[in-house]
């Protein structure tokens, strides 16, 4: 039973299946975890409780966000041609004897966690718990244009949801930049992949290293215009463009210098 309990605990799914490598680890702290956290602290205040309330609200997502991502390793494959297979011939097995309790224990994981902490959570958040599982069946049953614009909304909501934790918090000018930080990079990118045959983007991305730093800088520059002219937050969110697009250009030397594996250009 240990050795399956990756299909019931949150967090264990993702890392499996998606970080299974230091370096996507690493890419998903820094593109996800670490900017998430610091847009929330920005909306909400730094105290020891919004930290807890934090940890929270990602155990929470991922909680909901790990369906789809079983659903998707398991079931979504039957239909495809050239499936991708992420889980073991016995976890496969595993999954079909007991796929019920997999999906009951996680709907009941969330709503005992929604239970129990009701009085840090929105309804605003609640909604998009619910949202996660309705994109993913959804995303989940077909494959074609509509998956480009459900995967988009997904990755928002991944994004966007924890910002909605507590009520009356909303900072707009956060609000706004959490969809600038990943969101419409991850969009215009699978947009301009080859199977969707959007050819005048394809041209405009070109090679997806360089497009992520000039991404990057473009949001860095013009965050930093206009912190000169409207304050405080927008210095703050320009400070994390910053760190991206370090990031992005340590990954891009590293792989030049021979430090990072190839692949990780992908990331």
């Amino acid at each position: 039973m240990m050795k399956y309990i990756f299909f019931y605990f949150p967090l264990w799914y993702l890392v499996k299946s998606r970080l299974y490598t230091i370096y996507k680890f690493l890419s998903w702290l820094v593109v996800y975890l670490i900017p998430v956290f610091l847009l929330f602290i920005w909306n909400s205040g730094f105290s020891m409780l919004n930290i807890c309330v934090f940890v929270l609200t990602v155990f929470l997502i991922y909680n909901y966000y790990e369906i789809g991502y079983i659903q998707n390793d398991t079931e979504t494959i039957k239909k495809e041609n050239i499936p991708t297979l992420r889980l073991k011939k016995d976890e496969y097995s595993y999954y079909e004897r007991h796929k019920i309790y997999i999906y009951i224990s996680r709907l009941c994981i969330g709503i005992v966690f929604l239970f129990l902490f009701k009085e840090y959570i929105s309804m605003e958040f609640i909604f998009f718990l619910f949202l996660i599982l309705i994109c993913y069946l959804i995303y989940n049953s077909i494959r074609n244009r509509w998956n480009l614009l459900i995967n988009s909304c997904l990755v928002l909501i991944r994004y966007l949801s924890p910002l909605f934790m507590c009520v009356g918090t909303e900072n707009y000018i956060i609000l706004f930049a959490s969809v600038f930080i990943y969101p419409l990079l991850n969009f215009i990118e699978r947009a301009s992949s080859k199977r969707f045959n959007l050819y005048s983007l394809q041209r405009i991305v070109g090679n997806l290293t360089t497009f992520r730093i000039k991404y990057y800088s473009f949001f860095t520059l013009l965050y930093a215009f206009l912190s000169y002219f409207l304050g405080e937050d927008y210095l703050k969110i320009c400070l994390l463009f910053s760190f991206l697009l370090i990031f992005r250009l340590l990954i891009y030397w590293g792989v030049k210098l021979g430090i990072a594996p190839s692949n990780y250009l992908k990331a």
